[in-house]
């Protein structure tokens, strides 16, 4: 899933070492757009960046901050600092409560290029050029991404000031938080667009949430309350909360994934594994098609089987010709070939203007 923090920070180093050169300033030029499709309800961002080579050397590998990602755990730099003064949530916490980007997949002019995290930073990517990148040539190059901002960073004004300045699309997870709290966050993360790029996720920071506990209803109520579209981040057992989060209308699912229950650590007994995980996704993609129009007609083929199983007014007896009809010689029988139910009072005391056969159908 999506949302935050900040624009991404171009760091660029070539395999020769830059220091001691006369002092130069990288360029980057970046156009971001977020797609969202309500037919096959998902989300994706876009982003397309343009390097433009400043420095005196030939590049052959440009470094890129993934900022987010300094929320993944607390072996990141920032995770650290947090740690030393004090704060323990991305070392210890729950991964509700951490963030990061992925669905990252970089190319350039269609050609897909080799990257790979930083070994020691996990928030720094390292992308290959498929050609060196001599000094004042440029390459554009994009990549998808997805963006979250954690349930405990609600509260973070620095951070949500910053993310302010993006135009990414944000999901905003409201573990923990009042009204208020999300209140102010919207207002904050509004600053510089409009509050539409956010996407609300009502979350129960517990583990594993109870089912008397979740209250879906909330959905409804974010979704009133501040006008944005609203998703779920579950952390329930099992696909139920989810599914029904869809049919209230929720249009992201955040679930936790792990490879087996059985693994080490505080998530995997309230994560998915594989053929869970499958199967949700399955049955969330029956409940879309299920959830149907704000409307109630019939459809085609409840037209053909109201044929068959629909009643109309037939003869119950052999009727002449200028015989009044009663109770007494019509009825109401399959299939729906005859005069509607609903004028069996109209024509009680009409006479018949043709013969009718026993069961004949009254036209």
């Amino acid at each position: 899933m999506k949302r935050t923090t900040i624009y991404l920070f171009f760091a660029l180093l070539s395999s020769a070492s830059l220091f001691g050169q006369t002092y130069w300033q990288q360029e980057v030029n970046y156009n971001i757009q977020v797609k969202l499709n309500d037919k096959n309800h998902t989300l994706s961002a876009f982003e397309e960046f343009e390097y433009v080579n400043n420095s005196p050397n030939t590049l052959d590998k440009i470094y890129v901050h993934l900022w987010p990602n300094a929320y993944r755990n607390g072996n990141t730099a920032l995770g650290k600092q947090k740690y030393k003064d004090g704060e323990k949530q991305l070392r210890f916490g729950k991964e509700e409560d951490k963030g990061g980007i992925d669905s990252l997949d970089f190319q350039s002019n269609g050609q897909k290029l080799k990257w790979e995290y930083d070994p020691v930073n996990i928030d720094i990517c390292v992308i290959t050029l498929p050609t060196p990148l001599k000094s004042g040539e440029s390459i554009r190059i994009s990549t998808p991404f997805k963006v979250k901002i954690p349930s405990g960073e609600i509260v973070n004004i620095p951070l949500l000031e910053s993310v302010s300045r993006s135009n990414k699309r944000i999901l905003l997870s409201t573990g923990m938080a009042n009204v208020n709290e999300i209140s102010n966050a919207i207002k904050i993360l509004s600053t510089y667009y409009s509050k539409k790029r956010i996407i609300l996720l009502p979350c129960v920071s517990e583990y594993p949430t109870n089912f008397c506990d979740v209250n879906l209803k909330s959905i409804n109520f974010l979704r009133k309350k501040f006008n944005l579209e609203v998703g779920l981040s579950d952390h329930s057992l099992g696909t139920e909360v989810a599914i029904g989060a869809v049919a209230l209308g929720a249009k992201f699912i955040e679930k936790h994934f792990t490879i087996s229950k059985r693994m080490k650590g505080p998530d995997h007994i309230v994560s998915l594994e594989p053929g869970e995980f499958s199967s949700m996704v399955k049955q969330i993609r029956n409940i879309e098609q299920a959830m149907g129009k704000f409307e109630k007609r019939p459809n085609k083929r409840e037209l053909a089987t109201s044929f068959l199983v629909r009643q109309s007014l037939h003869a119950k007896i052999d009727i002449k010709k200028g015989e009044k009809f009663n109770l007494k010689n019509i009825c109401l029988m399959r299939p729906n070939d005859g005069l509607p139910s609903s004028s069996l009072k109209k024509i009680i005391g009409c006479k018949a203007d043709f013969f009718f056969n026993k069961y004949a159908p009254i036209k």
